[in-house]
């Protein structure tokens, strides 16, 4: 059994990984607009939206990290709603100009630890000002 760090860590890096294979997602973040459209149609039908399963289950992960029992809901759906829309960044690790000589696996692992490490510094709640 993982710890709550390592079951998150997990899954950013499972939808890291994964984005270079979704060509879907690469069509989307490449401008089609009417891809787009068709996904955000196909959500509003679904009774199974991805996002919302997927923003589900990170809010869960998060919430399991030593600490954040005492985090607000509104900072935990913020920080669910950031991590979930990592899965459209993972499209773009297939573009070797993005990721440099790391390979996609290396990438995903050095980025989630970067956030994971953001995450579980602390459970300090206080907002910081947008400058």
């Amino acid at each position: 059994d993982l710890a709550p760090r390592e079951r998150l860590k997990s899954y950013l890096k499972m939808m890291l990984d994964y984005g270079p294979d979704m060509p879907l997602t690469i069509r989307v973040m490449h401008g089609d607009m009417d891809l787009m459209n068709a996904l955000i149609e196909i959500g509003r039908e679904s009774k199974h939206d991805f996002v919302s399963i997927a923003a589900s289950l990170v809010s869960m992960l998060i919430k399991d990290i030593p600490g954040y029992e005492a985090v607000s809901d509104e900072d935990i759906a913020e920080k669910t709603q950031v991590l979930v829309g990592l899965m459209w960044f993972g499209a773009v690790l297939g573009n070797e100009g993005v990721r440099g000589a790391l390979s996609v696996e290396r990438y995903a692992e050095i980025l989630s630890d970067m956030i994971l490490d953001g995450i579980c510094r602390g459970t300090d709640t206080k907002r910081r000002s947008t400058p």
